[in-house]
């Protein structure tokens, strides 16, 4: 009889532990974990010769913080933990990209606070290749050709009067100080006309390149061409034989 006595005070005293633990849940908000650290610069270069990536964080409640927590998501594993004492309300953040770091990967960063609960994870991106690589591209002026309707940048060239109405890409190269010569692709005389949908061959007298001269030094408004390389009629003429005809329709080009 003692012994069944002893099993129901065990069940009821377990029975119990269960029900308040349910109650004290019901009860507790749920923890929702806070946007704590923000950073303006999210994707990340190294220096090229010091390897380090750096960024500015700011914190929402640095003084609820114990300390921030650094992993990395691709390479070798990474941990790293910088006390609130090492922090300010613009803290720099510094990492030394190591030899076998990839070429992509990412810092994660959260915040430990003094109650325990932790932040939602700051991702910075670090790109960790070498080499030249075009970021950020903006149009500011017209190179060649007639402006088209609604344009509102600057057009220095009026190259219709060299019987350039549009061109392929181009190339830079400086030929001494100060003198820079362009070198274009595909071109169409004064009488192309811009398609978008049908970009070319959109015009006549084409010609499978042709060189423009500059010595401009102030960009902000475009690239101002002095001269074009040009032939008796004053068209700018073909540098390198290209093998179309002149409506630039031809089984090849050179």
């Amino acid at each position: 009889m003692e012994r069944k006595n002893y099993f129901i005070c065990i069940s009821f005293v377990i029975v119990t532990m269960i029900v308040l633990s349910c109650s004290k849940e019901e009860g507790a908000e749920p923890y929702v974990p806070a946007d704590e650290i923000s950073s303006a610069e999210t994707d990340l270069t190294p220096h090229k010769e010091t390897k380090v990536v750096s960024a500015i964080l700011t914190f929402k409640n640095i003084d609820d913080i114990d300390y921030l927590i650094v992993s990395k998501s691709g390479g070798e594993s990474y941990s790293q933990k910088i006390n609130r004492s090492e922090l300010s309300s613009s803290y720099l953040f510094t990492y030394t990209v190591q030899p076998s770091d990839p070429d992509f990967f990412k810092l994660l960063l959260k915040a430990v606070y003094l109650d325990g609960n932790v932040s939602k994870e700051v991702s910075l991106n670090v790109d960790n290749r070498w080499g030249f690589f075009i970021r950020t591209v903006s149009r500011i002026a017209r190179v060649t050709g007639a402006p088209m309707a609604g344009e509102t940048f600057p057009s220095p060239n009026n190259t219709l009067k060299w019987n350039v109405g549009g061109t392929d890409l181009g190339v830079v190269w400086e030929m001494q100080p100060g003198r820079y010569g362009i070198f274009f692709g595909d071109t169409f005389g004064r009488d192309f006309k811009p398609n978008p949908a049908n970009p070319g061959p959109n015009g006549g007298s084409w010609r499978s390149n042709v060189l423009a001269f500059s010595e401009d030094k102030d960009l902000e408004d475009g690239l101002a061409f002095s001269s074009m390389a040009t032939d008796a009629r004053g068209d700018a003429r073909e540098i390198v034989y290209g093998g179309k005809d002149g409506s630039g329709n031809g089984d090849w080009t050179s």
